[in-house]
């Protein structure tokens, strides 16, 4: 093949390998793709710089025994996950996180959930304020939703897989999908703008 002849692209080429009929199809669903692809991605900055608006302006009590409960409850969750047929967590991390300790791991953890009950508490308050309770119907439908997403079968499994055991993960996506109804509302409300800096848009 000549290196320097110039490729073209036909109705004969994409129907071959994207299943569309014609090129107008393709650029189509490419633009589409796109486009999805930026409002996914405009949403989920936004809702972020909203988290991080929200823990700047809010102050948060934060007790060391939920702090430290949560941090436990994780890393068992993450154990259990992991570390099979006698591996320890020593072994884990150091094959798989170049050589971390298992204080280091714990200390990140500690710092992530940190961060995580931080915005949770945020926005538990918000939804007793606004008086956002949880809608069965709905919650039901998000996690059917998410376990066709990561191909669970059970409920039982999609629980388990978010918390130390089912109860504790049915209990924890239960006050995910109400934070996340509560931001929701945040986001609704929200002055948001677009391509100027963070000073600006305050």
């Amino acid at each position: 093949e000549d290196p320097d002849a110039k490729f073209e692209l036909t109705d004969e080429y994409v129907k071959k390998n994207f299943n569309v009929d014609t090129v107008d199809d393709y650029k189509k669903q490419v633009k589409d793709y796109l486009e999805e692809l930026n409002k996914n991605n405009k949403t989920t900055d936004t809702r972020q710089a909203v988290i991080n608006k929200l823990q700047e302006v809010c102050e948060v009590n934060l007790p060391n025994e939920l702090l430290e409960a949560r941090t436990s409850d994780y890393v068992v969750q993450f154990t259990n996950n992991n570390c099979t047929d006698g591996t320890t967590l020593a072994d884990y991390l150091s094959k798989n996180y170049n050589g971390m300790t298992e204080e280091d791991f714990r200390e990140n953890i500690t710092n992530e959930m940190r961060t995580s009950l931080t915005t949770e508490l945020i926005l538990e308050a918000i939804a007793k304020k606004e008086g956002i309770e949880l809608d069965e119907d709905a919650f039901a439908d998000y996690v059917k939703q998410q376990m066709e997403v990561y191909a669970y079968e059970k409920e039982e499994d999609f629980y388990k897989a978010n918390g130390v055991d089912a109860a504790a993960g049915e209990a924890y996506e239960r006050k995910v999908f109400v934070c996340n109804r509560a931001l929701d509302k945040v986001v609704e409300n929200a002055k948001v703008a677009y391509g100027v800096e963070p000073k600006e848009a305050e």
